[in-house]
C-alpha cells in the first residue's frame, strides 16, 4: 500500500503544478499583451520593454509560488522556487522551439535567479 500512496501522491504534484503552469502562462499573455499595448502607445524604447518582461518574471513567479504554498501546504518556500524554476524552463524550452535555437547568455542566469526567487517569495507569503 505504501508504493500506491507514494503513486497517488506523485500524481497530485504533477497535477497540481500542471495547473499552476497554466495560471502563470494566462498571466504572462495577459500582462504582455496590456503591457504591449501601452509601450506601443508610449513609444517606449528597449530598456522600457526590457524592465516589461523582468517586472512579468517577477509578478508570475510570485503568483505561481504563492499558488503552489496554497496547493502544498508545508515547505511552501521550497514548493514556490519549484514553482519560479518549472516557469523558466518553460520559457527557456518555448523560446527555443519557437526560435529553434538556443543560445546561453548570462542574462539568462539572472533571470532564473528572478523567477526563483520571487517563487520562493510567493510560497512564503502564501500562509493561511
Amino acid at each position: 500500500m505504501p508504493v500506491r500512496m507514494e503513486v497517488v501522491m506523485a500524481e497530485k504534484i504533477v497535477k497540481n503544478y500542471m495547473i499552476i503552469l497554466v495560471i502563470q502562462i494566462l498571466l504572462t499573455v495577459v500582462i504582455l499583451f496590456a503591457a504591449s499595448a501601452i509601450i506601443w502607445k508610449c513609444a517606449g524604447d528597449e530598456s522600457m520593454v526590457s524592465a516589461v518582461v523582468t517586472g512579468t518574471y517577477i509578478i508570475v513567479s510570485l503568483v505561481g509560488g504563492f499558488t503552489a504554498g496554497k496547493m502544498f501546504e508545508k515547505n511552501r518556500y521550497l514548493w514556490g522556487i519549484l514553482a519560479g524554476i518549472l516557469y523558466f524552463a518553460v520559457l527557456i524550452a518555448a523560446g527555443a522551439a519557437i526560435f529553434k535555437t538556443f543560445k546561453f547568455e548570462s542574462s539568462m542566469i539572472i533571470n532564473g535567479i528572478i523567477c526563483m526567487t520571487s517563487g520562493m517569495v510567493g510560497g512564503m507569503i502564501s500562509h493561511k
